[in-house]
This record gives structure tokens, sequence and C-alpha cells, in this order.
């Protein structure tokens, strides 16, 4: 009947290429009752046309991305996709040797026979037993099949150790379990890009699964954190666009056992946008090391409980999130004392100024870091950074109490480098003045004579700074019409000996490098060419 082929909650696929769910199976009221229509969410949203709402009538299901349904006629343009094991023997298993067969006129019993004898054959042959990874992403799996699908999985595949299940056809996480539970030695599970309507309480066959990719299966945070629980040696969970935060990630530290060896979660892309509420959840998981909470909008606000201080994360990926304010990375610190390594490309605090004093500014404030957007920060640097930041508080016009709260590094600096109101400023330069290299830049001119500049920079300045400097130079000086990226790609310096007036071509193979190294010192002449 057809009445038993769908179901509200399961997967399907047009055409064999275009992955749905089944919202809604029924009669719709002013419409002929004898027809059935299916209500279907995509999962590419691009296929939809509404959210749930049938023409212009009722609003018979709400999808989970807006404008992602659609409704149809039950079709035989319509599957329900298929086994395990007939997607593991259609990708790893001879097939002509599988299907080969018994002699024409053979008993019905030797033939049985002898096909158990060619699958087991086959099955040997194609070295299952030897397998680690496993690779059926896209295969159209909806479960691990019948009962004697099962029973062939025992002892099939020993070795493996990664399984990708990722954008199938799953809608109960059950069949999941039992797949992973006749793979004794699993401990990577991918099953990004799936739907699960229905999820048990119990899910046994997850306990030896050390990492977890849910990536895009639009599960709540709830849900989430009721698999993941399922997992007991878990020690990294990936949750990267499910929608998170649009939902509220509510309070589970009292409900629920802590993740004791869980050390990296991802949450990239979720639309997280409430600090705190994230922080609090984050106390399920007190080891916690690698956290990426990448292109969400995100803002940080101050801690309100020192309890909620996540001390032992060292690695936090924040790139494309909403930072605006120096102030934030000074909160950021509070709540990442030990924080090591830090990604913060693509927020708006990067879009004020320079992209080389925000990340001496950012440096200065997070005094604990030894990478800053996946470059390592060396010594020379660091003090460049906090001389940098020291001139920025000279300049301040706040009175000196108040520099205290603005700038949390203050009186360290202040022992460091001096007073920044002193007397004696008009009589002697600054400390950061006296380490100032002084260039002369002979830049091409539109004419037949050359443009000279003076030039001050510090000597910890990287091959890749003095390049971006001089073609920002060039850039506003009129002296090119290129774009900074095209200077870049052609820019050539000679440094001039001062002595006996040779120049040699900077060698800038190596951006990290300091002007030390590329032979670059006080009163030298840098002829440039692009």
């Amino acid at each position: 009947m057809e009445s038993d082929r769908y179901f509200v909650g399961q997967r399907l696929v047009l055409d064999g290429l275009h992955l749905g769910t089944v919202r809604f199976y029924g009669t719709v009221e002013g419409e002929d009752p004898s027809q059935t229509w299916l209500g279907i969410e995509w999962d590419d949203p691009s296929r939809g046309k509404h959210s749930g709402r049938f023409k212009d009538g009722p609003v018979l299901f709400q999808s989970l991305i807006s404008n992602s349904a659609t409704f149809m006629k039950p079709s035989k343009r319509l599957g329900n996709g298929r086994s395990f094991l007939s997607a593991l023997k259609e990708k790893y298993v001879d097939e002509d040797l599988l299907n080969s067969g018994p002699s024409p006129g053979e008993p019905a019993n030797d033939i049985q026979a002898e096909e158990d004898v060619m699958r087991k054959v086959a099955m040997r042959f194609s070295q299952l037993d030897r397998l680690r990874l496993i690779g059926l992403e896209s295969s159209k799996i909806n479960g691990v099949g019948n009962e004697q699908e099962i029973k062939e999985l025992e002892g099939l595949l020993p070795s493996v150790e990664t399984l990708n299940l990722s954008s199938n056809m799953f809608s109960d996480l059950a069949e999941v379990a039992a797949i992973a539970g006749k793979l004794p030695r699993l401990k990577t599970l991918i099953l990004s890009s799936n739907r699960f309507q229905f999820i048990p309480e119990t899910i046994s066959g997850l306990c030896g699964v050390e990492i977890l990719y849910l990536d895009s299966t639009l599960l709540t945070w709830q849900q989430s954190i009721k698999v993941a629980s399922q997992a007991k040696a878990l020690s990294e969970l990936s949750l990267s666009n499910c929608r998170i935060g649009y939902d509220s990630l509510g309070d589970f530290t009292t409900h629920v056992r802590s993740f004791e060896s869980l050390s990296v979660l991802t949450l990239d892309e979720n639309g997280l946008e409430n600090w705190q509420d994230l922080m609090l959840s984050l106390k399920l998981f007190p080891r916690l090391q690698h956290l990426n909470l990448r292109r969400n909008r995100l803002k940080i606000t101050p801690v309100e409980d020192l309890a909620m201080v996540l001390k032992s994360v060292h690695h936090l990926g924040l790139v494309g999130n909403l930072i605006t304010q120096g102030s934030e990375i000074d909160d950021l610190r509070d709540w990442f004392p030990e924080l090591s390594s830090l990604f913060l490309d693509g927020n708006p605090l990067y879009d004020a100024r320079d992209l080389r004093e925000n990340r001496l500014l950012a440096l200065a404030r997070y005094p604990t870091l030894i990478y800053l957007d996946g470059s390592q920060v060396k010594p020379a640097e660091r003090t460049e950074a906090d001389l940098f930041y020291w001139s920025i508080i000279k300049k301040d016009p706040i009175n000196p109490d108040q520099r205290h709260t603005s700038h949390r590094r203050y009186p360290e600096l202040l022992a460091r480098f001096g007073l920044p109101e002193s007397k004696s400023d008009n009589t002697r330069n600054s400390s950061l003045k006296a380490k100032m290299l002084n260039l002369t830049a002979v830049l091409p001119g539109s004419t037949s004579i050359d443009h000279r500049q003076s030039i001050e920079v510090l000597p910890s300045m990287t091959a890749r700074g003095l390049k971006m400097y001089l073609a920002k130079m060039i850039r506003r000086g009129s002296h090119s019409t290129q774009s900074v990226s095209d200077l870049l790609a052609t820019l050539e310096v000679r440094v001039k000996d001062k002595d006996n007036g040779t120049s040699q071509v900077v060698d800038f193979s190596d951006p990290q490098q300091d002007l030390g190294w590329l032979g670059i010192s006080d009163g030298d002449t840098l002829e440039v060419s692009f």
C-alpha cells in the first residue's frame, strides 16, 4: 500500500540526486480527498519554494530553514535509499566475483551452497578485514539493513577506525549505532550533512568513538549534547553549521554529565550571538583545549562570574565575528587566561586601522599569545608590540587614573618604559624613538626625477611589513595606479651601501624575517622599483 511507503521524518531522494526529508504526508483540506501530498524539506534550500504553506492555504508544517520546502505528489521519481552493506559491496567488493553464478542444471541446494561460497570468496578477496578507513559519503544509505545483512556484518570489518557516512539518508540515529556496533575498533565517525529525525535515549554503538562530526545536521544544542554524551571516550566534537545560535543553548551543566575527555570543540557558522550563554554552556567541557567559533556573530563581554573562566583553553578561533573594540581583547584575556594561540582575522577590529598595527595592538593586549592568526610571535615582535601600545597609551588624553581602566597593561608598561608625562620629553628621545631606524626611500616618479622620502621604522619590522609599508607609501604618493596587492607582487627593493655606493636586492623570500636579517641598518637608502 502507498500509505505504508511514506512517513513523516522519512528521508527521500529525488531522481537519485536531491535529498530531502518528509515533513508532511496526507490529504489537504479543500483539495481532492483521494489525493495524498508529500511536504518535503530539501537538504539544498535553493530547491525550496516555501516554508510549509500549501499554495495560498494552510501552513501544514514549518521547515527548519526558511523557504527550503515544496509539496509534490507521490512519485516513482522518489527513492528511499539502500542498506549499508549494499553500498559497502558496491564500492569495496569485486562485483564480477560477487555476482558469478553456478553452472546451469545444478540442484537448488547445490546452487544455494555455491552462492554462499562465492559470496565468502568475494568478501575474502576484497580484503575488507584490512580496511582502516571506509568512505561511503553520498551513498544513499538509509540504515544497517535487514537481519541477514546485519548477520553478515559480524566480524566483517575488524580493522576499521574511521567511518565516513556524511550526506546519506539516515532518519534514525539507531541505524548508525547498529553499524558502529559492528566495528570494534571504530574511533572516528563522520555523520555530517545527515538529517536525523529520531534519536533514541540510549545509543550503545558509540561508546568507543573518540572523534565525532555532526556538521550541517541541523541538530539543536540539546540534541547534539544528547548524542555526544553517548560517546564515553569522546575527545573531539564538531558541530559546525547546525544553526545552534537560532535556539537557546540552555544550561545543561546540572543535568548532563561533564565531558571529561573532550579537548576539541568546533562550533563554526552557527549564528551564535550570546557570549555569556555560550560560556555557561562550555562549562560542560572542563578539559577543553581547542575551541573554534569561526564565522558567528559574537562580541566579547566582560566576565561576570569567575567560576565561568575557562583556564584549560589554549587555542581559540574567532575568525569572522563582530569584535570591534580593543577592550574586547582585554575581556577575552580574562575569559581565557592561559590562551597561547588566537585567530582574529575578519573581525571589524581589523578594519579600523593598518593590518600591521592591528596585529601589534592585539599582541600587546594579550601578552600570553605565542601564535596570532597562525603566525608565530617572535620576541622582537613582542617588544615592538609593547612599544607601539605604549606610544598609543601616551597619546591618550585621559588622566592616569582612567588609563588603569582603559589599558589593563598600563601599570606593567609604565614600570617598564617610564612615565608618559615626563618633563624631560623635549630634551631626550622616547624609548620608542631611540629604537627607530632612519631610512631614505627612493621611489620612482612619473617623470625622470626620483622621489626621496625619509622614513622611520622599528628594526623588528618584518619583511612582509616593510613591503606593505612601501606599497602603501607608493599608493598614497600617487606614484602608481596599481592596487596595493598588485604592487606587492612586483615590488623590488635594493639597499644601497653607505660606504661604497653599491646596491643589493633585498631577499623577501621569508616574510617573517626582520630588517637586520634583510641587511638593512640605520641610515640606509632603499631604492624601490615595481
